[in-house]
């Protein structure tokens, strides 16, 4: 993957998976490391409402960071569509 240029160990690609999870309102990815690798898992698109507990609080949690990272106003009404 390095070789190939889809790999740049700058630490730049959970923001990039962060922002196109909300450009397209997809359900929050999990992330998961194992063996000293990151592993991204996305979901389909879900209405906020129709999320499980544990999957409401990563949406939340994630659309926090993306706006830190961002330095845009947080507004949790923006992601869960009210």
């Amino acid at each position: 993957m390095r070789r190939m240029g889809m790999c740049e160990e700058l630490g730049s690609g959970i923001d990039r998976v962060l922002k196109v999870t909300e450009l397209f309102q997809l359900a929050a990815p999990d992330f998961s490391v194992t063996d000293g690798n990151t592993r991204a898992t996305l979901f389909a698109h879900r209405v906020f409402a129709e999320m499980g507990k544990e999957e409401r609080i990563r949406a939340a949690y994630q659309h926090a960071g993306l706006m830190y990272v961002t330095e845009k106003r947080m507004t949790i009404r923006a992601r869960i569509g009210y």
